[in-house]
């Protein structure tokens, strides 16, 4: 049976940059912040999968910050999936705060990646 090495939950596609390397701008999909129902169950579904030593990313063409939920969603996933797996988010940090830092500190996530967007 094959098992996916990367788990990708994107809890919201909204974003405010224009990354050259980024499909996002051509996305067509209404921009939306999942809803506290769909979230619960992506959460089910992926702990019924049973993953161990993946990867899971708190996005996918939306910029995570731009869901005000997304320490509250990080610390559920650390809860349910975090035992033999990675969680892991990548921002460009323009919505960053001191206090949102601290959140995702306490929130239990593994891994954070910054984006740097440069246009010539």
């Amino acid at each position: 049976m094959y098992f996916p090495e990367v788990i990708y939950i994107e809890t919201t596609n909204k974003c405010n940059a224009e990354c050259i390397m980024c499909p996002h701008k051509t996305m067509r999909r209404e921009k939306i912040t999942m809803s506290d129902e769909v979230f619960a169950s992506a959460l089910r579904r992926c702990k019924e999968l049973k993953p161990n030593g993946v990867q899971i990313f708190m996005h996918k063409e939306g910029e995570p910050l731009f869901d005000g939920k997304i320490t509250e969603r990080i610390s559920a996933v650390k809860a349910e999936l975090g035992n033999g797996n990675e969680i892991a988010m990548n921002t460009n940090a323009m919505l960053l705060s001191e206090e949102t830092a601290e959140k995702i500190i306490a929130s239990g996530l593994d891994t954070i990646y910054f984006s740097v967007e440069c246009r010539h």
